[in-house]
């Protein structure tokens, strides 16, 4: 199993929910896996992960959440972010979180799993070679 400290943002436990899970932990990523349901439960695992290299699948509910997570100056956060959008209008306005990867709810999420775990194999061999 990849050692990876992995943070999943869903206000909303719903099926993309278990299917982004799902793919996590059958990438072999699930060790680390912490779910928040709410930007307060976010917020107190930022500030534990400080100094720590962490991934982060974030899944605003909508615009409001995003712009809400973008308050958290979240882009200020050393977390490889990806981004799983539920609207395509704010696209945008989603760069302003520097997310690794951007993908829309009614993609493959397949790929959030995918490149989570090669975000972590990249990082694990930096750190360790």
């Amino acid at each position: 199993m990849l050692r990876a400290n992995l943070i999943v943002y869903n206000k909303l436990p719903d099926l993309l929910d278990q299917e982004i899970e799902a793919g996590i932990i059958g990438q072999g990523l699930g060790g680390g896996l912490k779910v928040c349901r709410s930007m307060q439960e976010l917020r107190v695992v930022i500030e534990e992960d400080a100094g720590r290299s962490s991934m982060a699948v974030l899944v605003p509910s909508d615009r409001e959440d995003l712009e809400g997570l973008i308050a958290m100056r979240l882009g200020d956060w050393q977390a490889r972010i990806i981004l799983v959008l539920r609207q395509k209008d704010p696209e945008a306005l989603a760069h302003s979180l520097r997310p690794r990867f951007l993908t829309f709810a009614d993609g493959n999420l397949a790929e959030v799993a995918i490149v989570a775990r090669n975000l972590a194999r990249v990082h694990q061999f930096h750190t360790y070679h």
